[in-house]
């Protein structure tokens, strides 16, 4: 059939010299395309066109394996080829189109797409077919050498009706066979309207979806994060071998043509550790914008700076972001391939690691750039940062963001502005009168330095005044009061924190001077640097474990004792501490639950993590 005899086609013999004719042969060798209706005739004859059933498993292709020509292709195409490309969304794509009227579908597949923004064009066209069952293994490892989420997928060319949507997220991998032969007893089911569904993320979980609803959409209580605070996105060096490097490094740059810059490790909990890296950041403002230096000015006014970048023009030009190449803006050789504004690096923000297992804001009062590829911003407008910090660190909210944020290999959730732009922050009525709201706020504050959670806890109750149908009596709440106790919670934790990072690292640093080694150097250094944790005779045997790299010996009663009086001595001073943040944490907590007008129920679900944990 590939073959076109010029004896029988006469008419094709000349054609067949031409250059866009033999490409066109070529690229069909190499593609081998395929026509469905050619190759299954039968199926395509009459009224009622395509395949009774279609089964299938999509492979698990990296979207940086496929070429940008295929990439435009498939964005041409197929409707469902939406921002990044998905081979699986494709043939879910095709496989749909393939069967007939009252025809079945059924796939193993990922189920990345069902909560990824890329899928959104795929979860709109499902809905057009009758979804009958969605089985979500969430990370058992059903393919050995594949690491992603999988799942059934059992859909119809019909009329959509209620759904089935089971999850076997927690089943031991030897019974997960019997468990799908039970599969109609399975407890871990829950009936799904298509109505609720749309081209947004699926957020489908057992026995969550009242309280996503309570705290979602339909709570006029609740606002989503991006009302209330703009997305900020961090520095793209394309190159951070030339354009990054410690700060102990940086002897040959002029200094004020430099940034600080965070990374993931930077960010915890309340707690933003000093960064050592920093960036070469060619930009000035002008006129409230930030703009790239000429090459003529960055040589004039950093000519150290300018000679190493020269030095490494080639590596800087070679730098790619998506499909556009440095070098073809070539006047721009020696800038960042993204960068933030100089208002946004300079303005106080809540950063998080863009991948993590829990919650781990912190705020950036110290003009910190940070890097795109890891880090997630996020600049309150004219809400109270340190509040707005105590409402993303909650339980509430970071069970809402499991819910909603797919979950990686190994436990991890994507803390990206796709997700926690819809994350419900409370409303607040500033409504009590500045004097009584002042009083009420120094009593809170003198019963928390006083630890009476209880009457705090109390307190707040009595802020937030309900009906019988347990319902919030806006007119007569002072959620301002409530505002005003995290805010100044949040402000206690970040102090707190600060203290202890501030003993540790004077102990670490006594400790490298005493034994005449560093940290780093040591076997487990994880162990020293979280000696906190620790008890004293583990923390000497890992001394003594590294003795012939030691200055002293650990051994020696001498040296003991006085290792044993730095690390009681630092432990007393951590101890303390460490219990009045478990404390604060914990009373955050209680005070948002009650914010969000969450009863013992809803509590528990929220505090096992995903529902029948």
């Amino acid at each position: 059939q590939n073959h076109l005899s010029p004896e029988k086609f006469p008419d094709w013999a000349d054609l067949r010299e031409r250059e866009w004719f033999t490409r066109a042969q070529a690229l069909a060798g190499e593609k081998r395309f395929f026509h469905w209706e050619l190759e299954f005739p039968e199926a395509f004859q009459g009224e009622n066109r395509g395949f009774d059933v279609v089964i299938g498993n999509p492979p698990y292709v990296r979207v940086q394996n496929l070429s940008y020509q295929d990439i435009d292709y498939y964005k041409s195409a197929l409707e469902t080829a939406y921002k990044r490309i998905d081979i699986s969304e494709l043939f879910f794509d095709k496989g749909l189109d393939l069967i007939q009227k009252n025809g079945q579908l059924g796939f193993i597949a990922s189920t990345q797409f069902l909560m990824a923004e890329y899928g959104r064009k795929l979860r709109e066209k499902i809905l057009k077919y009758r979804i009958v069952h969605i089985i979500d293994f969430e990370d058992l490892p059903i393919f050995s050498d594949a690491l992603t989420y999988t799942g059934l997928f059992f859909l119809e060319n019909s009329s959509s009706t209620p759904f089935r949507y089971t999850n076997l997220g927690n089943s031991p991998i030897s019974e997960l066979s019997e468990k799908l032969f039970n599969i109609k007893n399975n407890l871990r089911s829950e009936v799904v309207d298509p109505k609720s569904l749309s081209g947004d993320p699926w957020k489908i979980r057992i026995g969550s979806a009242k309280i996503l609803e309570k705290l979602g959409n339909s709570s006029a209580l609740n606002l989503k994060l991006k009302t209330i605070a703009r997305p900020v996105y961090g520095i793209l060096t394309g190159s951070d071998n030339v354009m990054v490097f410690d700060k102990s490094q940086n002897h040959e740059i002029e200094c004020n043509i430099t940034r600080p810059i965070a990374w993931p490790e930077n960010i915890d909990r309340y707690e933003f550790h000093d960064t050592t890296l920093s960036v070469i950041y060619p930009y000035s403002l002008q006129d409230g914008s930030t703009i790239l230096f000429n090459e003529v000015e960055l040589a004039e006014k950093y000519p150290q700076c300018y000679q190493y970048l020269s030095n490494n023009k080639s590596r800087l030009l070679e730098r790619r972001d998506s499909r556009k190449k440095m070098e073809s803006e070539i006047d721009k050789w020696f800038g960042l391939m993204r960068f933030s504004s100089i208002s946004v690096i300079e303005s106080p923000k809540i950063l998080t690691p863009g991948i993590s297992k829990s919650n781990k804001f912190c705020i950036d009062f110290n003009g910190n750039a940070f890097i795109g590829k890891g880090v997630t911003g996020i600049l309150p407008l004219d809400t109270n940062i340190y509040y707005l910090c105590a409402i993303l660190n909650s339980k509430v909210v970071e069970w809402v963001l499991h819910q909603i944020s797919p979950i990686k290999q190994g436990g991890y959730y994507t803390y990206s502005n796709t997700f926690l732009s819809d994350l419900p922050i409370r409303c607040i009525s500033l409504t009590t009168p500045a004097l009584e709201r002042a009083r009420m706020g120094a009593e809170l504050q003198q019963l928390y330095a006083d630890g009476k959670y209880a009457e705090i806890l109390a307190q707040v109750d009595a802020c937030l005044p309900k009906d019988e149908a347990d319902n919030f009596i806006a007119e007569l709440e002072k959620s301002d009061v409530v505002h005003d106790l995290l805010a100044f919670l949040a402000e206690r934790m970040l102090e707190m924190n600060k203290q202890k990072q501030t003993e540790i690292k004077g102990f670490l640093g006594w400790l490298e001077s005493y034994l005449g080694a560093k940290v780093e150097d040591l076997t487990p250094k994880t162990k020293l640097q979280g000696y906190y944790e620790h008890d004293y005779v583990s923390f000497l045997a890992v001394l003594k474990k590294n003795g012939k790299k030691l200055a002293i010996d650990p051994a020696r009663r001498e040296p003991a004792e006085l290792l044993r009086a730095e690390f009681e001595g630092s432990l007393g001073k951590l101890g303390p501490l460490r219990e009045k943040i478990r404390q604060t944490d914990e009373l955050i907590d209680a005070t948002v639950y009650r914010l969000y007008g969450l009863n013992e129920d809803e509590i528990r679900i929220v505090e096992g993590g995903r529902e029948g944990e």
